[in-house]
């Protein structure tokens, strides 16, 4: 029987730190859901650059995909294969970005009976209750399409093999190379054009399943499946722990595993431990006292 697997894409050179955000991820999957497999979908220009500590991820899946794709830099490499995946992999999967870190066992979401499976954006419980960025509803505005009324973060996304997936796909890719030379970028506005176009089934997640702890809401943090931090202004962050343990490979060329480990059985990821709303979100009770007082007087 085929195992179940995770996919990783990863599109990196020695400048960034998106290797080591996916060994950290990795690294977590392993221990967390030991039941799936990790394929990594890789370009060449990534693969062969692979040197030294980096080519530690290689350790750490079970298969490298290595596809032939190349764009004017690495941000749009990546979104060329991201929205080309179906492509390059068989079978059901779940998809996980780089620097989203499963901390609990996922291999659930296989249970899903729907052709996508993601985590509604920013969290929210209620379609209604997200509000569009403006460099969000840009590409809508730019591109004529109307606004989704459901709205979802492509972070993690379970993913069937199936025909009608296999279109999305191709639509989805279509439509982002058509945004891109335009000059619009986003990978998240054509994907919901693509919903549309192809009249897909899309089952929402909890927002546990792709907890986004740059926001600071700590919504279904007490029991996190995979906390997702964000790449956006990586070097100038230090909002989450996984931030300084990322630098902190890049500079020491290994992974504090025993504070990572510490840090996720807390369930507390951010370094503000001062937050009366995150403490209260994790069900951090007994500090709620001192907290209010010291923040009253």
């Amino acid at each position: 029987m085929t195992k179940k697997k995770a996919v990783y894409v990863l599109v990196s050179d020695e400048n960034d730190h998106y290797t080591e955000m996916a060994i950290l991820s990795a690294s977590c999957l392993r221990k967390f859901s030991p039941s799936l497999a990790i394929e990594l979908v890789i370009d060449k220009k990534t693969f062969t650059g692979l040197s030294n500590y980096r080519k530690k991820i290689l350790d750490l899946v079970d298969l490298v995909n290595v596809v032939d794709c190349l764009g004017e830099n690495n941000a749009f490499t990546s979104r060329i294969i991201k929205t080309q995946l179906r492509k390059f992999v068989t079978g059901d999967y779940v998809y996980i970005d780089i620097d989203a870190v499963p901390v609990a066992d996922i291999s659930s979401v296989f249970e899903c009976n729907t052709d996508l499976a993601m985590v509604y954006d920013h969290n929210v419980k209620k379609p209604k209750d997200f509000v569009f960025y403006d460099y969000e509803r840009k590409t809508f505005d730019d591109m004529s399409w109307e606004l989704p009324k459901e709205y979802f973060n492509s972070g993690v996304m379970f993913v069937k093999d199936s025909l009608r997936v296999t279109r999305f796909f191709e639509v989805w890719h279509n439509l982002w190379l058509q945004n891109s030379a335009l000059g619009l970028h986003k990978d998240q506005p054509p994907m919901h054009e693509a919903i549309k176009k192809t009249k897909i089934d899309v089952e929402p997640l909890e927002p546990c399943w792709n907890l986004l702890i740059g926001l600071q809401k700590g919504i279904c943090a007490k029991k996190p499946k995979i906390y997702h931090y964000s790449t956006i202004r990586f070097d100038s962050r230090s909002d989450t722990w996984f931030h300084q343990i990322v630098k902190d490979m890049k500079k020491n060329s290994t992974m504090d595993e025993k504070f990572l480990y510490e840090i996720i059985s807390t369930k507390y990821p951010w370094t503000n431990k001062n937050s009366i709303r995150l403490n209260f979100a994790v069900g951090n009770y007994h500090r709620l006292p001192l907290l209010i007082f010291n923040k009253l007087f």
